[in-house]
């Protein structure tokens, strides 16, 4: 068997790694801030210095501006992964200008000229909210607000979406901060992905130093690829965040808000991944707030993300109540199934076979009692949601009001194909579209489905013509767990001159592989990669602008069995 095989595990990640390199030679560690480090951006005239002394930071930082398309100032910054949120107290700051400031800043990369969104105070108090949408762009002003020293900075991320906050001290009273002010009109576009997070002062006067001090400067992240969603409306920045033990092992703080999971609308904070095909998500309730008899913390599978979504459930109460349930369609209302009874801390598991869908419960992890089960046909096999659920069933309570979970692990079940409609057969010739192989709509040449040349089956995929016109065919899929995988299809052809191949994050050259394809029967082509939970993967087809056949049958992507 001829088999083409491209192996391309170093491009997903080669753009990322070469956008860091640089940044990652120039770290220096901040003294006494473990994970800290500092530079200095752009020609600022003055070296600038920091150091952190208990619950204080000193950052002083010279630099023309953070303004225009380039920026000079210093950065004190570390690794923002995924969703997170920075904030702190600015206690003071030298008044070298007017237009001085010091604040907090999420940063794509340490490039002057970078994308970046910052909510810093000037020496006047006055608050700026900034941003740079795109690479030496000038910076745009969002939004101000009058304040005085000391004030309360915050910055909150979610995917590729930026909020900004502030406070003061009559609304925090203490180390930590909870009720917060929306600055600007809420959400923007910032920078998403691997970027920098951290503290950055200028003093608007390269000739000397803006001595900035900072109180209680706090980071909290959530570890990709976990994302999270709302499905409830808060004025405050109730993000779940996750922190690492020294066994490895995340635990997950998780705001317990929204009114219930129950009826045929939910309110509730949902942590997930997406999942394909048979799996399961384990995970240990430790702690489940205790302001409602029905507030509940648990694994969850969900079709799709929104209020009204089929789903099933697996929760324990703050009696130590065990609930399984589900809404077998979407906008249905949620019918509890079974329930059963164990004490936190409280394992959980939800797994899926096929339309199958079983709870578990556990005082171990090790030794588990099924609870549930239920068939839900409707459930999507590719691109349905895995993760933790909290809801308080009081919307009152304030974001401080936490689940917390231990122990998750997420699984998948076999080698199951995240292409739909892979073979053809649930195509209607000539018509192709999704959620299966769509045509190329910018190609000269539509492609179709036919029962012409099936190499298994009843029906194909094709791109004919009889002119010197182009055809192609693509299907978009997401990746639920990082890890390893192959795409395989099946191809023949009668001319040379065709492609098949796969993008990664996007249409373009960045992250992207492809094979030539050979004249004759049908031959599989083989691409090994490796991508992450949650990116967005595009698999194509190309045939060239001659007359002729290009015939497509029996394609898959499937987890790779050796991770």
């Amino acid at each position: 068997m001829n088999l083409r095989h491209v192996s391309f595990a170093l491009c997903l990640v080669g753009a990322m790694l070469a956008a860091f390199a640089s940044d990652a030679i120039a770290q220096t560690p901040v003294p006494g801030a473990k994970g800290w480090f500092e530079v200095d951006i752009g020609d600022v005239g003055q070296p600038g210095h920091a150091s952190q002394s208990g619950d204080t930071f000193l950052v002083s930082g010279a630099g023309a501006d953070i303004w225009g398309a380039a920026d000079s100032f210093h950065f004190v910054y570390t690794r923002l992964d995924g969703d997170g949120d920075i904030y702190l107290s600015a206690r003071s700051e030298t008044a070298t200008n007017p237009f001085a400031k010091a604040g907090v800043m999420i940063r794509e990369s340490l490039d002057p000229s970078s994308r970046h969104v910052m909510l810093d105070v000037k020496p006047d108090g006055g608050i700026e909210y900034m941003s740079r949408r795109a690479y030496g762009r000038e910076t745009t002003f969002l939004d101000g607000v009058a304040s005085s020293f000391p004030t309360w900075l915050r910055l909150t991320r979610r995917g590729n979406a930026v909020a900004a906050f502030v406070s003061t001290p009559s609304m925090c009273g203490g180390p930590d901060c909870d009720t917060w002010t929306m600055v600007g009109n809420g959400w923007i576009e910032a920078p998403g992905g691997p970027s920098f997070v951290g503290i950055a002062v200028t003093s608007h006067d390269p000739s000397t130093l803006n001595d900035a001090v900072f109180d209680f400067l706090h980071l909290k992240a959530l570890a990709p690829p976990w994302q999270q969603q709302d499905f409830y409306s808060s004025p405050q920045p109730d993000s779940a965040w996750t922190t690492q033990g020294s066994n490895g092992q995340l635990s997950f703080f998780v705001p317990a808000a929204g009114s219930d999971i129950w009826g045929t609308v939910d309110s509730f904070k949902f942590i997930w991944q997406p999942l394909a095909g048979d799996g399961a998500i384990v995970a240990r309730v430790t702690q489940v707030p205790g302001v409602h008899p029905f507030a509940k913390a648990g694994v969850m599978m969900r079709d799709r993300l929104s209020d009204y979504a089929q789903h099933v459930i697996l929760d324990v109460k703050p009696d130590g109540g065990v609930e399984f349930m589900a809404r077998a369609v979407d906008g249905g209302t949620t019918a509890y199934i079974a329930g059963g009874f164990m004490p936190l801390p409280a394992w959980l598991k939800l797994e899926r076979h096929g339309d199958q869908f079983s709870g578990y419960e556990s005082s171990d992890g090790s030794s588990w009692v099924l609870v549930g089960m239920v068939n839900l046909p409707g459930m999507r096999n590719s691109g349905y949601l895995a993760g933790l659920a909290a809801t308080s069933h009081d919307p009152s309570v304030p974001p401080t009001t936490l689940a917390v979970f231990d122990n998750v692990s997420v699984s998948l079940s076999g080698a199951w194909n995240l292409l739909a409609n892979g073979g053809f057969e649930d195509s209607t010739p000539p018509a192709l579209g999704p959620p299966g192989w769509q045509s190329d709509n910018f190609r000269q040449t539509p492609a179709r489905s036919e029962t012409a040349a099936p190499r298994s089956g009843a029906k194909n995929g094709a791109c004919r013509t009889t002119t010197s016109a182009d055809c192609g065919m693509f299907q978009d899929i997401t990746i639920p767990m990082t890890g390893n995988y192959q795409f395989v299809v099946y191809i023949g052809a009668d001319h040379q001159g065709g492609l098949v191949g796969l993008n990664v994050n996007g249409p373009r050259l960045s992250g992207s592989v492809m094979a030539s394809v050979d004249a004759g029967a049908y031959k599989p082509y083989v691409i090994e990669f490796f991508a992450v939970a949650g990116d967005s993967v595009r698999v194509w087809v190309y045939a060239p602008a001659a007359a002729g056949a290009i015939v497509v049958d029996d394609s898959s992507v499937t987890r790779s069995a050796s991770q």
